[in-house]
């Protein structure tokens, strides 16, 4: 059987679309944390980080590819850590699992805040259920499809959804102007900075998904013009909605939303609800794609030929499915676990397996070039990973002590 093509619009709609979610609406409050200038350092740096580790990706998946020119975090760990293989893959099913229960979540809460402007006298139209339920129909048949190149036409319409709340943004800018509050260049404590540097390390997370696009274009000149492109894309995004938000709005007034600073009764912006409930679901499918492999990836030890059977194909994805919707159903809130997870295990995926697998599939090369910013690569994966459990716990500690202030 042949193997499946995909085109670079195809690549770049998917991989952006895996880069571009509901956390983009957080920006504003981030660079207010920030500062503009310290933020745009930030922007600039972690793009430079993500299209430099998922180049190193890209080059060891070339590297390693099997006998299919098929590669996976699986294979490469195979050949260059065996004995973590199975952890690797767990990593990622455990990172894309607590993201599409977060889309879930986000999806059922959207929906009912835009349904209370519409119809506020239709209560039912509010429950937070019913619209778990809805989002059945979009999310489950996109995740039973096979191929990434499958959901290109579906990440159009989400990057669509993206641009929408792009231009409400800038033109909320234009129409109200530069806050008359104060702005801020640099972080106003050193607290500041290292609170919101989360922010900014994981804004451009989509390195999950760069073996399926690589394996459906296996040539390295496209895939690099994928990689650039997506993240080019999405930093002009979240720099549109950055500093427009923030400059709009200022410090004293704006929220960790930036939907929740403009005025609730606009039909532009109960629209632009509806475009970012469109974009998370949308994205679901591309969170339990790479999920699916890695399972298969551990399921394979035991039960070799499985990934070929159409039943265990499609009931394996029907199961991943019913735990996230399980979750969601029960929680609306995923807690200080998947915050935890969420740190560990993105840094893992995205800064530190980069560069520990480019510097071991490189082991007998000088300490050079790309080798060096490699090892820099997951050196700072591993200070970032500290960086952000701290101040997850030192945000729960707060929380459990507010009450008795």
């Amino acid at each position: 059987m042949s193997r499946p093509h995909a085109s670079i619009p195809s690549g770049i709609s998917n991989l952006s679309n895996t880069i571009l979610g509901a956390g983009m609406l957080g920006l504003p409050y981030a660079l207010a944390s920030s500062g503009i200038a310290v933020g745009g350092i930030l922007f600039f740096l972690a793009a430079t980080a993500t299209i430099f580790g998922l180049h190193l990706l890209a080059l060891a998946a070339q590297e390693t590819a099997n006998r299919e020119n098929i590669s996976s975090y699986f294979i490469i760990a195979k050949q260059t850590f065996p004995k973590a293989a199975v952890l690797i893959d767990l990593s990622v099913i455990i990172k894309c699992l607590g993201v599409s229960i977060s889309y879930l979540i986000v999806f059922s809460k959207l929906l009912p805040d835009a349904m209370h402007t519409v119809a506020p006298e239709v209560s039912w139209l509010q429950v937070r259920y019913l619209w778990l339920g809805i989002s059945v129909a979009i999310c489950i048949p996109l995740s039973l499809l096979k191929t990434m190149d499958s959901l290109r036409f579906t990440s159009y319409l989400a990057l669509a959804s993206v641009a929408y709340v792009v231009v409400l943004i800038v033109y909320y800018f234009i129409v109200e102007g530069v806050t008359g509050t104060r702005i801020h260049l640099v972080p106003r404590s050193l607290e500041d900075f290292f609170s919101t540097l989360p922010t900014f390390v994981f804004a451009f997370t989509c390195h999950q998904n760069i073996f399926a696009i690589r394996n459906e274009c296996p040539d390295i000149t496209k895939v690099n013009k994928v990689i650039v492109s997506s993240v080019l894309i999405s930093l002009t995004a979240y720099t549109l909605i950055g500093y427009c938000g923030y400059l709009t709005y200022g410090n004293k007034r704006i929220e960790d939303n930036i939907i929740n600073n403009l005025n609730k009764t606009d039909t532009a912006v109960v629209i632009c609800r509806l475009a970012v409930s469109l974009l998370v679901a949308l994205s679901y499918p591309l969170q339990i794609h790479p999920l699916r492999i890695s399972l298969f990836n551990i399921i394979e030890l035991f039960f070799p030929g499985s990934r070929n059977s159409n039943v265990i194909y499609f009931g394996a994805t029907i199961f991943v499915c019913a735990i996230t919707y399980v979750v969601a159903f029960f929680v609306d809130d995923l807690g200080i676990v998947f915050s935890i997870v969420g740190a560990t295990g993105s840094v893992t995926i995205c800064y530190i397996l980069p560069g520990i697998f480019y510097t071991k599939l490189n082991a007998n090369s000088p300490w050079l070039g790309k080798k060096f910013f490699a090892a820099l690569l997951a050196v700072l994966g591993v200070l970032f990973m500290i960086n952000s459990l701290i101040w997850i716990i030192l945000k729960e500690v707060r929380k459990a002590q507010a009450p008795a202030q």
